[in-house]
């Protein structure tokens, strides 16, 4: 689950009235929108960052062919994606 899931998973039972909130229910449905909204667009961008990480994983390799001075990962020093980042 990500940070993302979890935040909305735990914020829900507090926003309702049945936790003693006592905030007109007007103003607790725009809250849970906001919120709702907040939690699309994080996770929308941790797709985008994730292809972003698989297109550059892709790009290293394919360099990697056409170049055998790129060193190859070492697992537990050096993963694909941060020689990417790196070069």
């Amino acid at each position: 689950m990500s940070v993302c899931e979890s935040v909305r998973l735990t914020s829900k039972p507090r926003c309702s009235n049945d936790s003693g909130n006592k905030q007109p229910e007007g103003y607790l449905k725009l809250l849970e929108a906001y919120l709702e909204q907040l939690v699309d667009d994080c996770l929308a961008q941790r797709q985008r960052k994730d292809a972003i990480e698989r297109a550059m994983i892709d790009l290293i390799r394919q360099l990697r062919e056409e170049d055998p001075r790129i060193p190859p990962s070492t697992p537990g020093v050096i993963n694909d994606k941060n020689i990417a980042r790196l070069l």
